[in-house]
């Protein structure tokens, strides 16, 4: 692998961009999270999946969060900025100027609700360029076939240990 540069947790970084892709991905938006047979659909999709990965789990709307996982599943000062930025946007938004539990289209149709969509676009795109600049994808297969013989290495100590 050449110009591959190393991240210490690489599988976070494959959630954290499908979260932006879904927050940036209208069609599925409006196809997946908006039904009308069920009136939180959307905030239960965009809560349970984006949001819980960006703002719940990695708590990326507090201010120098993100900076602290440069180098672990995010490639610079660049990304890191971004995606806090557009957290704390995102949160303000849901849970300040919109509201938990609103009719579907409440969400959908605000008026910032375009500014959610760009945002993630940019931010997905960034990351999308970072894996191509940084081999991420080379680099995911490769930390993925090491955890795979580590798990065999240990099944087979484990099973030389019974005998």
């Amino acid at each position: 692998m050449k110009n591959v540069k190393e991240l210490k947790w690489p599988d976070p970084r494959y959630e954290i961009i499908g979260a932006f892709e879904e927050l940036a991905n209208t069609e599925m938006q409006e196809n997946d999270w908006i039904d009308p047979a069920y009136a939180h659909s959307f905030w239960d999709s965009i809560w349970f999946y984006p949001c819980d990965s960006l703002i719940e789990r990695w708590e990326f709307f507090k201010p120098g969060q993100a900076f602290k996982t440069i180098g672990d599943f995010l490639y610079d000062k660049e990304e890191a900025e971004a995606i806090e930025k557009y957290c704390a946007f995102l949160l303000e938004l849901l849970n300040e100027k919109i509201g938990a539990n609103k009719p579907d289209l409440a969400y959908f149709n605000h008026p910032e609700w375009p500014k959610v969509i760009k945002g993630a676009k940019e931010i997905y795109e960034l990351m999308k360029r970072n894996n191509e600049k940084y081999g991420y994808d080379e680099y995911l297969e490769e930390f993925e076939r090491r955890e795979r013989l580590e798990r065999q290495e240990a099944g087979k100590n484990a099973a030389g240990d019974k005998l």
